[in-house]
């Protein structure tokens, strides 16, 4: 186990210069001095949720506010393919797990549908999981959070999934042709996996109809293994496969 000390993430509103102080939002205050109870001259990481991130030292922290000077501009280490994620809505509780466990593990879009199937007839609150992706930054300390999209029109989907390249549908129904997401990504032509598109469906599944949509807009069906999971860990499990898969193909 590691000795060293743990960095802490804050947020501020907008990306800031070295040597520039910066005066942090109020829930980041609270945050910072009644949570963590940091104090001045602490290091910590400075981060705007859309690609800016800094270390940066506390030069005030009290009652009143946080301010930090701005250190050292961190690089973001790209990421060699650009996954969107597409999610059938799920009952609200799963929904912001699987937005945050999206946030940590780096997805770019995530794009939120209704199926026939869906538990949830709610609007969506796309505020609060917005809130969620981006404290989801605090641990996984990736750059950015996704861009959230929830769309009503399920026909509104073919554009969307042929703007992204490659789409695999991760359907328990592909076990039986024997498809698994690794084999397919294995199989694309390197110039073509800048962007991919993972379709992951509500725990109920898709209704026939809506399965023969995704492959007649160019989806490819694809297993996750011989069992039914649970939305989250499929789309944990989904992305994982994805990320290992380009982390150690196309890596520079």
């Amino acid at each position: 186990m590691s000795s060293s000390k743990q960095t802490w993430r804050l947020f501020t509103t907008c990306a800031a210069a070295v040597g520039e102080r910066v005066l942090l939002p109020g829930d980041e205050h609270h945050y910072a001095h009644h949570v963590l109870r940091l104090g001045v001259g602490e290091r910590v990481e400075v981060g705007d949720h859309s690609g800016f991130v800094a270390t940066a030292v506390i030069t005030r922290c009290d009652k009143k506010g946080i301010e930090v000077e701005i250190e050292e501009i961190l690089v973001e280490r790209a990421f060699p393919c650009q996954v969107t994620l597409f999610l059938a809505l799920p009952k609200p509780s799963t929904l912001e797990e699987v937005v945050g466990l999206a946030a940590e593990m780096g997805v770019s879009s995530l794009v939120v549908f209704r199926t026939q199937r869906c538990q949830s007839k709610a609007p969506v609150k796309v505020e609060k999981l917005e809130r969620a992706s981006q404290e989801s930054l605090r641990i996984s300390k990736a750059f950015r959070a996704p861009t959230l999209r929830v769309v009503e029109d399920f026909g509104a989907l073919q554009g969307l999934i042929a703007s992204c390249g490659p789409a695999f549908l991760c359907d328990e129904s592909s076990q039986r042709m024997g498809d698994d997401l690794g084999s397919a990504l294995r199989g694309l032509p390197k110039e073509s996996a800048t962007n991919i598109a993972l379709i992951v469906g509500p725990e109920s599944s898709f209704e026939p109809w809506e399965r023969e949509r995704f492959l007649a807009w160019g989806a490819k069906s694809v297993s996750l293994g011989p069992l039914v999971l649970r939305v989250p860990t499929a789309v944990a499990y989904a992305l994982g496969v994805a990320m290992s898969h380009f982390n150690s193909h196309y890596s520079p």
